[in-house]
């Protein structure tokens, strides 16, 4: 689908975000069997109403959901290039529905408006709206004040304080690179704040998202991650995975695939450093992993 998109700071990464949730919503779906197109319309439906998403009008959700049913054919087989076709499509027609602010130098969050129109807003505010200005410079320097002032209110929150690529980052469900930006009250900004001036803290959470379960169930596939659940490491040193399997012919079964489950892990940021694995039967972790 092609169409005339808006201009405007972060309109691309958040597009192309929407279209990496939906996407990896749609993978994680079809490992654990039975899809359908109308999953993936249900699937993609939830994604573009996640917080930061689109704002849709309520006029416009009905059309917007039949749109999706009818993009949704593509998903007939559920391919790898169809997926991402579909989440491409879905996110591009979803931000074009997002309503457009009134004026470029409307204190509104995600404006649109390049800085181009953004000046030209200013100048004319200025001129329009008795600023006081008395000859150019002076007019040049208010227009400049305003506009910067503007694009600050239109900015949705601080940076978050977490590098780019940081294991925390699949903690708080934001995006794994680039700048990411939170309102001040948001719990994720409040929690990376929290981290970065608490050192163990900070690293009991980084060790805790390394083995959240989606990101493992991924990584292992259906079959593996059917025989054990990685729940920690089994060493201080942290070379070792602790397996938990939820039988003993599981724990068994899992040994035999010992090598790959452990090239598999790592293949993990955070994981490069393993050299083996160690199982216990433990039903009761096993069935908590599954629930997280």
């Amino acid at each position: 689908m092609t169409s005339a998109r808006p201009s405007g700071f972060d309109y691309v990464a958040r597009q192309a975000e929407l279209q990496r949730l939906i996407v990896r919503a749609l993978k994680t779906r079809i490992e654990r069997g039975q899809f359908s197109s109308e999953d993936g319309v249900d699937i993609a439906f939830n994604q573009v109403f996640r917080p930061r998403g689109p704002r849709i009008p309520e006029g416009k959700k009905s059309d917007l959901r039949i749109a999706i049913q009818r993009i949704a054919r593509v998903l007939d087989p559920p391919t790898a290039p169809a997926l991402h076709s579909f989440g491409k499509q879905v996110a591009e027609l979803a931000w074009m529905l997002h309503p457009r602010p009134r004026s470029p130098l409307a204190p509104q969050e995600d404006a649109w408006f390049g800085s181009a129109e953004l000046a030209r807003a200013a100048i004319d505010a200025e001129l329009t709206g008795g600023g006081g200005a008395f000859g150019a410079d002076d007019l040049v320097r208010r227009a400049v004040r305003r506009g910067m002032n503007a694009r600050r209110r239109s900015r949705p929150g601080p940076r978050l304080p977490v590098k780019s690529g940081d294991s925390l980052r699949d903690l708080l469900d934001v995006p794994l690179h680039g700048v990411v930006r939170l309102p001040g009250k948001d719990m994720r900004w409040q929690m990376a704040s929290a981290f970065q001036h608490d050192g163990p803290l900070s690293e009991a959470m980084r060790t805790a998202s390394i083995f959240h379960s989606e990101r493992m169930e991924q990584a292992l596939g259906p079959i593996l991650w059917a025989l054990g659940r990685p729940v920690g490491f089994s060493d201080k040193k942290q070379t070792r995975i602790l397996i938990a399997s939820s039988s003993s012919t599981a724990a068994q079964e899992a040994l035999m695939h010992g090598r790959e489950i452990t090239w598999r892990l790592q293949q993990l940021k955070g994981l490069e450093h393993i050299v083996g694995m160690k199982i216990s039967v433990d039903v009761e972790a096993f069935h908590l992993w599954s629930r997280r």
